[in-house]
């Protein structure tokens, strides 16, 4: 058994976007009350990065599937190897995309164009029983680490 998950994304601000934003805010007005052009060409050019940045960030997750296969069954002690298949419909390579879950530690993978790639992910359950797939979470923080 197969589930395919067609990835919705929000981009959410990284602690240094918050910084920069902070930060551009505070030269332009500086700049407004001092008068000076200088700051108003560094706060603009700073927007623009931050806006382009995000904008390629939200295209680095456009267009990805999530086929999850159904694991192995396990004993209590023992890891569960989940293995997720990241699927780019895009024409464009998808680079820094990362893939994790709260109990499991982050994987990276660049995927190219119009294939798929396949990311296996160590999980160690906590009780015996039935035992639900903690909620993934696809992220990139391409191309500069301001976005999520």
């Amino acid at each position: 058994m197969q589930a395919t998950i067609r990835s919705s994304h929000a981009l959410r601000p990284t602690r240094w976007a918050l910084l920069l934003s902070t930060m551009t805010l505070v030269i332009l007005l500086m700049s407004m009350n001092f008068g000076l052009s200088l700051g108003y060409f560094m706060s603009f050019l700073l927007l623009s990065i931050i806006l382009v940045s995000a904008v390629s960030a939200w295209f680095n997750l456009a267009n990805l599937e999530l086929m999850l296969a159904q694991p192995a069954p396990v004993f209590l002690g023992q890891t569960i190897k989940l293995q997720v298949s990241l699927i780019n419909n895009a024409s464009e390579n998808k680079y820094g995309i990362g893939l994790a879950t709260t109990s499991a530690d982050t994987q990276f993978a660049d995927i190219d164009a119009r294939s798929q790639k396949i990311i296996c992910l160590t999980i160690r359950p906590d009780h015996r029983g039935w035992w639900s797939v903690p909620p993934l979470k696809l992220h990139s923080t391409f191309p500069l680490g301001l976005f999520s």
